[in-house]
């Protein structure tokens, strides 16, 4: 279910007030994130969303569609963003979860991925940090966007590649 433009408006001025509890800052965050990427037939976050805290620490995973970790982290490139492979994702707190790929920002918190058997990538953030300094939905519509971009290009490029032989 997508959220409309009033919703997001009164859930982003929820957000604005100071006097909100931890906990629901991040579950209003993880509804706008998980309503807000761009969507097709096929969702590249699913609807459900774990959260894990750590220590007084609020990280969330959440399960993406994203199966190329090197197009990826093209993506990351493309969009300007540092990118470190097998490092920590920057929490609250000074918290750190370790990831695969990790989308270095500014400021103190970060973005990660980490790989699941099945070759998908869980999305791991603390959400309510990066919002700090960051657009979270912005950033994250951003990347999954030039994502599926670069996606539709290599598929292109292989499958012109392959009508040549």
């Amino acid at each position: 279910m997508r959220i409309d433009s009033e919703i997001r408006t009164i859930i982003e001025e929820i957000l604005a007030k100071n006097n909100l509890d931890p906990m629901t800052r991040q579950q209003f965050l993880e509804i706008l994130v998980r309503n807000d990427l761009p969507r097709n037939n096929k969702s590249d976050v699913q609807e459900s969303a774990q959260a894990k805290v750590r220590e007084g620490g609020h990280f969330s995973t959440l399960r993406s569609k994203i199966t190329d970790a090197e197009l990826l982290i093209k993506t990351l490139r493309d969009l300007g963003i540092a990118v470190k492979r097998e490092a920590d994702v920057r929490g609250d707190n000074g918290q750190r979860v370790r990831a695969d790929i990790v989308a270095v920002l500014e400021g103190e918190f970060d973005l990660g991925w980490s790989r699941n058997d099945d070759g998908t990538f869980d999305f791991i953030a603390d959400l309510w940090g990066v919002a700090k300094k960051h657009n979270q939905t912005e950033l994250v519509n951003s990347i999954h966007q030039k994502y599926r971009v670069n996606k539709t290009i290599k598929e292109a490029k292989e499958r012109g590649l392959n009508r040549g032989k």
